[in-house]
């Protein structure tokens, strides 16, 4: 089943990727597993360009899946 949602195209606002333990920065937009430490990589986002993107209403308006 098509969906929109899921196919459109949108600006990405992920800036990096970071280890929660040391704070070490990854590369976004790479496929990484573990940080070195063995710990999650946490997703960092650019709020501020989402802000100024995004109203609060069309962010409410999604769908909410993933």
């Amino acid at each position: 089943m098509y969906d929109d949602n899921l196919t459109a195209d949108r600006p990405n606002f992920v800036t990096h990727l970071e280890c929660g333990m040391t704070g070490k920065v990854y590369e976004a937009g790479r496929l990484h597993g573990l940080s070195r430490v063995g710990r999650p990589l946490l997703v960092r986002y650019d709020l501020s360009g989402v802000r100024a993107a995004l109203s609060k209403q069309e962010l409410a308006a999604r769908p909410t899946d993933l």
